[in-house]
């Protein structure tokens, strides 16, 4: 089993939401004290009460949660894990799920419960045991679940294709509870990490290794964004650029000169997969690689993009696989990344499909401005020696403002 985190823009996007729902939750329960006992002073005490019990429910959870992370270890190296990941809900916010587990009998998301007491559920509908009574519970932890698995399905099918209809799970762990009985819930309910386990290992197999692999990746380098896919290369002019000439024209289907002799098979790829995103954007209206021009050898530029905004130079990076988390940007002077003229650096994973725009520029003197921060690599080819830097794609994101990442 294999544990991934998520990128920390996105941890600290969806803990600004939180905290806003925290702090609304905090002054409305103060404003029922004081309006319920009519007395201000006691009413003041209230957000030390809400505080409290916000502690101890966060206590009782990780003590869950962290009973299932410790059984889950004993899954296939090939498994991988994500605790508390979030992912994208309506109206530009996020959700999170206690443990998202992906492995070739699909994906589970499992939201645990560290209740105690004695519970019983009909078709969604939860009732608590109060001594002899049954009491109904306002929150339904098994549509809290069918939730998680419907917005989970709806966004995963977006970013990777061919994917079965059937291979998500969203079951509902108790794992301090003393008694549940449930019929006819939308989701499993089992009781107890041993129980989880059988409920894994029990499903078919519905997803190949490379499926695996395509999802991990889409929720491992996920990033909220204000934008979608098609508005990213409109906004490209946000960043200042020297002025070269505008190509305008008369048709709209932009023009594509192939060059056939590519330097490697991993860069005939990277080459193959952007120009089909960019010349399928309705923005586009001229396309070129230029990388064998003399001209634009010199300054290191790969291709020209001209939209309704101007026309961009392009550095094209690629790298076969993202294993390690981090770039590699060669730090040579006259190497592509420091004496490039380009305006966008597009670091393109052929693995992974992940396409990340970066303003060249701005990313170059935060790296010559953090050079100690980061390990060295060398290598030595064949043809040339190369020295750069391992850059973590996480800090980068997180310091260049205008870094995008999308899924080819």
């Amino acid at each position: 089993m294999k544990y991934l985190q998520q990128s920390s823009v996105l941890q600290k996007k969806f803990s600004e939401q939180v905290n806003e729902k925290v702090s609304a939750n905090r002054d409305e329960f103060k404003q029922s004290i004081k309006s319920n006992l009519n007395n201000n002073f006691i009413g003041e005490f209230a957000g030390f009460f809400f505080d409290i019990k916000q502690f101890k429910n966060q206590f009782k959870g990780k003590l869950g949660e962290t009973i299932i992370s410790f059984l889950l270890k004993s899954l296939p190296d090939s498994w991988v894990m994500f605790s508390n990941a979030i992912i994208p809900a309506s109206s530009g916010r996020f959700t999170e799920i206690d443990h998202l587990i992906i492995g070739t009998q699909g994906v589970f998301l499992i939201e645990v419960k560290a209740w105690k007491g004695s519970y019983s559920a009909y078709k969604d509908q939860w009732k608590m045991r109060d001594g002899k009574h049954w009491v109904p519970l306002s929150k339904s932890p098994s549509e809290q679940s069918r939730y998680h698995q419907q917005v989970f399905t709806e966004w995963i099918h977006k970013q990777v294709a061919d994917l079965p209809s059937d291979f998500i799970t969203a079951p509902v762990v108790f794992t301090l509870t003393k008694w549940i009985g449930t019929n006819q819930c939308s989701v499993p309910v089992v009781q107890g990490s041993i129980a989880l386990m059988q409920l894994i290992q029990d499903t078919p197999v519905r997803l190949n290794l490379q499926q695996v692999q395509a999802i991990s990746d889409a929720v491992q380098y996920y990033l909220p964004s204000d934008n979608a896919v098609e508005e990213k290369v409109s906004n490209l002019e946000t960043i200042k650029k020297p002025k070269i000439e505008i190509v305008k024209k008369s048709k709209i289907e932009p023009k594509i000169e192939r060059v056939e002799s590519q330097e490697s098979a991993i860069f005939k790829q990277a080459i193959d997969d952007v120009l089909n995103w960019l010349k399928n954007l309705p923005q586009t209206s001229d396309l070129q690689i230029v990388e064998t021009q003399p001209e634009y050898q010199a300054q290191k530029i790969d291709l020209l993009l001209t939209t309704n905004k101007g026309t961009f130079k392009i550095k094209i990076t690629p790298d076969s696989c993202n294993t390690t988390e981090n770039f590699f940007f060669e730090t040579n002077p006259s190497g592509a990344f420091m004496s490039s003229q380009a305006d966008w650096l597009f670091y393109y994973f052929v693995n992974s499909r992940l396409l990340y725009l970066l303003p060249l520029p701005e990313t170059r003197n935060w790296l010559k401005d953090n050079l100690n921060q980061f390990s060295s690599k060398f290598i030595d080819n064949e043809n040339k020696k190369i020295i750069g830097k391992l850059v973590s794609i996480n800090d980068l994101i997180e310091n260049i403002n205008e870094a995008r990442v999308i899924r080819l």
